[in-house]
Parts: structure tokens; C-alpha cells; sequence
């Protein structure tokens, strides 16, 4: 009986093993988050730009009226450059970069303070 509960026991600790070094990231990660101008309101509808560092392909999407954004689907072995634009505002760029991301990185756009002090003068 006890050489049951031994085999047993060690056939569940190495199933254990098994699952814990499993690699729960697929290589594919999301970046999602807010557009902000210098006084901390939504940069609404701006577009924001997702560029790939190394062939600078670049996608782009409507921040919606609150300033919240959402890429999908994007490749962990990558760098992406994030930044959003309108009329002649742009926010600071923000790098996402290095082979161990998140599955969710949440980021926070915010409009370059010079351009936004330039503007209204």
C-alpha cells in the first residue's frame, strides 16, 4: 500500500513540474491606454500611432472621447515607438521594448508641455 502512495505521490509532484514550466506567454502581447493634454483631460480622438522600431511600420487608431486606446495582437520579439497626434499637438513618444513583456502593457500618453504652451500664445 505504501509503495502505491510513493509511486502516486511522484507521479503528481512530476505533473506539477510539468505545468509549472510551462511558458504561459505566447509571444504575443497588448498595449492599451490613455491620451491625456498637459492638464490631465482626455486628448480626445487623437490619433495614436503604433510604430514597429525596426521597420517602422506604423498602425494607427482613434483614441475614443474619453483618450483611451487599445492595440491587439502584437509581437513580444518586437519594439514598438507609441505616441498620438492632433492638429499640431503631439504627445511624448513611449517606448515598449525588451523580449520579456507583459501580456497587457498599459501606457499613459501625455501631450509634450512646449507644444501645448507655444499653441496658445
Amino acid at each position: 500500500m505504501s509503495r502505491v502512495f510513493v509511486i502516486a505521490m511522484l507521479v503528481i509532484a512530476s505533473v506539477s513540474l510539468t505545468v509549472a514550466q510551462t511558458p504561459k506567454h505566447t509571444g504575443i502581447f497588448n498595449v492599451k491606454g490613455r491620451a491625456l493634454d498637459r492638464k490631465g483631460n482626455p486628448f480626445a480622438f487623437a490619433w495614436v500611432c503604433l510604430k514597429d522600431t525596426h521597420s517602422h511600420m506604423l498602425r494607427m487608431k482613434r483614441a475614443g472621447r474619453d483618450g483611451r486606446f487599445a492595440f491587439t495582437m502584437l509581437s513580444a520579439r518586437l519594439d514598438y515607438e507609441v505616441y498620438a497626434e492632433r492638429d499640431d499637438l503631439t504627445t511624448e513618444k513611449v517606448l515598449i521594448s525588451g523580449p520579456e513583456k507583459a501580456p497587457e502593457v498599459v501606457i499613459l500618453l501625455k501631450v509634450k508641455r512646449d507644444q501645448e504652451l507655444h499653441k496658445h500664445f
